[in-house]
């Protein structure tokens, strides 16, 4: 997607209408997914699932795409449909900051959410999990 591309997108997203009961996972590089992302996905999937709607928004060959978990959800972000569902979300969830995708996001009217690395749920749910062998060192 080249700059100008990029620049008319962001422009327009001040214009679109955002759905806050929409949610919006931005993902290019699927290393990204294996921490908070994917876990914070799955507790809005099995938790919240009637009253968001979420999507994957991913790289044409991501893995995503065909995933059990995120499949039903997963866009090729650079697709119309996949522009149309970040631009209308009305919650954005990155892991490494609003460039991801390099569509910057800044409408005001949006929850922008960077939860980066930190403490993975993941760990956390197996270090308090007494049955599990994966973190015990």
């Amino acid at each position: 997607m080249n700059i100008l591309v990029r620049i008319f997108v962001a422009i327009l997203d001040f214009f679109v209408i955002k759905n806050k009961k929409k949610i919006a996972f931005p993902c290019i590089n699927d290393n990204e997914w294996r921490g908070n992302c994917a876990f914070l996905h799955k507790y809005i999937d099995y938790n919240l699932k009637k009253d968001y709607t979420v999507y994957v928004l991913c790289g044409k060959k991501s893995m995503l795409l065909i995933d059990s978990d995120t499949k039903e959800n997963a866009v090729y972000i650079y697709s119309f449909r996949g522009i149309w569902h970040l631009l209308t979300s009305g919650i954005v969830i990155y892991h490494h900051g609003p460039l991801a995708g390099l569509i910057p996001l800044t409408s005001f009217r949006r929850l922008n959410y960077h939860i980066n690395h930190g403490i993975h749920f993941k760990k956390v749910e197996l270090a308090l999990d007494p049955h599990s062998e994966e973190l015990k060192n």
